[in-house]
């Protein structure tokens, strides 16, 4: 379990800044997703306002697609 406390003690600043950003923009829900060529993002107003987006960004250098909105 050693790499899973050293991965959480790297982690806890990241969710600090989610919280700030989370509070920021008055989202309840967001989740971020990092795999080797994309990166992505989804997020809730918790029903306000009709928001719930997703938004992609491919890094692979092969196809440029910024974060968009589906």
């Amino acid at each position: 379990m050693g790499e899973f406390a050293d991965l959480s003690k790297d982690l806890i600043p990241v969710f600090h800044k989610i919280e700030e950003i989370k509070a920021r923009y008055g989202i309840t829900s967001l989740s971020l997703e990092s795999f080797h060529t994309i990166d992505q993002f989804y997020g809730s107003h918790g029903g306000k306002e009709h928001f719930m987006g997703c938004r992609r960004r491919d890094r692979s250098g092969n196809l440029e697609i910024p974060f968009i909105q589906k």
